[in-house]
């Protein structure tokens, strides 16, 4: 694109950046034309976010308010909201849009807003490693609108999925230039990504260590340097601490007396679970055909 058309590299991502928003103003269409009649998602589920918008601000308001115990929900006692399911990047959005839009407005934009980042997301790490733009925007339409993702609209914290492609990417880059500022920028992406899920944390945990052992071995792949995977390490871990710390707190004091189940209570999973399904939903609902 950039010899064909004669763009720099800075008009070339503009311009497929605006692509995918094109694509996402087309599918969400729906949305974008009701902002203020709807609640993004198909689902029960997505009653509970727009409350956890106004819980947020309303904890941040009132600095008597904790953000991680509420009182309006299981009155007298209150409830726990350390393993509630936040999604505190997309809340961001959210607030800062709110005073422009309305609340409800803002939520829906901010989650449709993830859409063009995701498809961008996957279209710079498909041509970093193919070297292919026609490919890397076929790489980005698939994973930003496959039925996974679509679906995923009724959960902030398992729709924000570009944050996986960047900090890739970065740690692609970091380790084939053998520099640390990138192994930092690459910590900083699964700090985005925790900031919008803490189960998106330790999905990265199985992503990242699944990838880093595999380009160890891969002859194709240069081996990653001691000092890079420690920076990229540390990076992630100290950013993401403050994060995932109530978790932490709440499980080390066993403050919730559930924490810990027996097995015939549990839902039942496998070791495979954050990154492949049940056989029988892929039969159900097929929505993980673009992983392959």
């Amino acid at each position: 694109m950039n010899k064909r058309f004669n763009l720099t590299p800075i008009q070339s991502n503009l311009l497929v950046f605006l692509l995918f928003l094109f694509l996402s103003i087309v599918a969400g269409w729906p949305i974008l034309s009701n902002l203020d009649g709807i609640i993004i998602g198909l689902d029960n589920d997505v009653y509970i976010n727009p409350w956890a918008d106004w819980w947020t601000f309303r904890a941040l308001s009132d600095p008597n308010q904790s953000l991680w115990h509420t009182e309006m929900m299981f009155y007298p006692a209150g409830a726990n909201l350390a393993y509630h399911s936040f999604s505190h990047l997309n809340t961001a959005v959210s607030l800062l849009l709110h005073p422009l839009m309305g609340a409800l407005p803002a939520y829906n934009f901010a989650i449709w807003l993830n859409y063009p980042f995701i498809g961008f997301s996957m279209f710079l790490l498909a041509r970093y490693l193919t070297k292919s733009e026609t490919g890397a925007i076929l790489a980005g339409v698939s994973f930003a609108f496959s039925s996974h993702a679509m679906y995923q609209s009724s959960h902030p914290v398992l729709l924000s999925i570009w944050c996986f492609p960047l900090a890739t990417l970065y740690l692609l880059h970091a380790i084939d230039e053998e520099k640390r500022s990138l192994a930092v920028w690459a910590g900083f992406f699964v700090f985005l990504g925790t900031a919008t899920s803490t189960l998106f944390f330790f999905m990265m945990i199985v992503w990242f260590a699944f990838f880093v052992v595999y380009i160890w071995f891969a002859k194709a792949w240069k081996r990653p340097s001691l000092p890079i995977l420690v920076t990229f390490a540390m990076t992630s871990g100290i950013l993401t601490l403050p994060l995932l710390s109530p978790l932490i707190l709440d499980a080390i004091s066993n403050q919730n007396s559930s924490f810990i189940i027996s097995n015939g209570e549990s839902i039942v999973q496998d070791i495979f679970a954050p990154i492949t399904p049940h056989w029988f939903i892929w039969f159900s609902r097929g929505i993980y055909l673009t992983f392959i």
